[in-house]
């Protein structure tokens, strides 16, 4: 037999309800000194029943538990169905918020693309106007060579010994005798055309030669100009107008030129030098005419000479006799009249680079 005390540790419940089931099996309950006993047919009963009680229960409780199981999932269902459409809006408008920012990122995009394509349009307008520079640049060089080369073959085939005819002609015909500013580079030289212009005008033979070196060579050239000039028979008498004598301008106008040979753009140089102090002075003077000596010489080039005076006669504003003084024999000529007044003929032009030229001449020959 068990105590209430027993009964109620083993079947895990209180005393209570093992009190209230004895109330219902008082009549199996065995009393003992005034002490209830519960047998064991009687305990088994009250754990059968309290068994079934705690299965109803237990159903109870579970049914209880799954409708708040259902029903915190239908909260839990409804509380993520609105924070999923919170979150469904959200990621709508994030998406909206995407959309527009990659519809703008695709219009600068496009927009780059344009700039590109219109920055490789101009790249290659820039380009093709570039070559058609260039183009034009060698058309124009080509252009100019055959003209400077047509122009070189014209005043080859001018006759400037002609031309100066026929101006002596007309002065003839008019009874005049005009003035001339003449150039003079040496004796020999001037002597064939003092003896020749003479004849038509009054002449200024104007020595000045900067070129000459060394000064005792300057000297001795000026000298025997000047001896000529008092010897010679003339229709009307020259005058002499000595120049100064300052070679550090033929050094400043030939720095840069000293190794070219003889005969190009240092000797071009040196013939304008010469002949625009020569403009200059006959257009201060109000001469009529000027020219040089120069182009007597078979070393010196005519068309040269005579270009640089056309260019000068604009530039000052006075006329240029054209000439070729070594045609009609006029270089024959000067030799004979330099051996008649006993002239004394120089080997080289006058300068340190034609003297050079000289002795490296001679040192061959030898």
């Amino acid at each position: 037999m068990f105590t209430v005390e027993e009964v109620s540790r083993d079947l895990s419940v209180s005393k209570v309800t093992v009190y209230n089931k004895l109330k219902k099996y008082e009549s199996k309950v065995v009393l003992k000194q005034g002490k209830k006993y519960i047998t064991e047919d009687l305990f088994n009963l009250i754990k059968e029943e309290l068994k079934v009680k705690s299965e109803v229960k237990n159903q109870e409780n579970e049914k209880c538990a799954n409708q708040e199981i259902a029903t915190d999932r239908e909260v839990k269902f409804k509380l993520n169905k609105s924070l999923n459409a919170d979150l469904i809006d959200i990621l709508k408008e994030q998406l909206r918020e995407k959309d527009i920012q990659l519809r703008e990122k695709d219009k600068q995009i496009q927009e780059l693309i344009n700039l590109n394509k219109n920055n490789q349009v101009l790249l290659k307008q820039q380009q093709d106007k570039e070559i058609n520079q260039l183009k034009l640049e060698d058309h124009i060089k080509e252009f100019d060579e055959k003209l400077l080369s047509l122009k070189e073959k014209m005043e080859q085939k001018r006759n400037y010994q002609r031309e100066l005819e026929k101006i002596l002609e007309q002065i003839k015909e008019e009874g005049k005798v005009p003035t001339l500013f003449l150039h003079s580079c040496c004796a020999p030289c001037s002597s064939y055309v003092l003896e020749y212009l003479s004849q038509y005008f009054e002449i200024t033979d104007f020595f000045y030669n900067p070129n000459i070196s060394p000064k005792e060579e300057y000297e001795k050239r000026e000298e025997e100009l000047e001896r000529l000039i008092g010897s010679m028979p003339f229709v009307h008498k020259p005058k002499l107008l000595k120049g100064e004598y300052c070679p550090e301008k033929f050094y400043e106008m030939a720095r840069g030129m000293e190794d070219i040979p003889e005969g190009h753009e240092r000797c071009f140089a040196c013939y304008q030098m010469r002949m625009e102090e020569a403009a200059r002075l006959a257009a201060e003077g109000g001469y009529d005419y000027f020219t040089t000596t120069l182009s007597i010489s078979p070393l010196k080039n005519a068309a040269k000479i005579n270009e640089i005076g056309e260019s000068l006669a604009k530039k000052y504003h006075v006329r240029h006799l054209p000439s070729d003084f070594k045609k009609k024999n006029g270089y024959k000529r000067s030799t004979e009249l330099s051996g008649e007044y006993g002239l004394y003929r120089q080997d080289f032009c006058g300068c340190v680079f034609s003297k050079r030229e000289r002795d490296r001449r001679e040192a061959q020959k030898s």
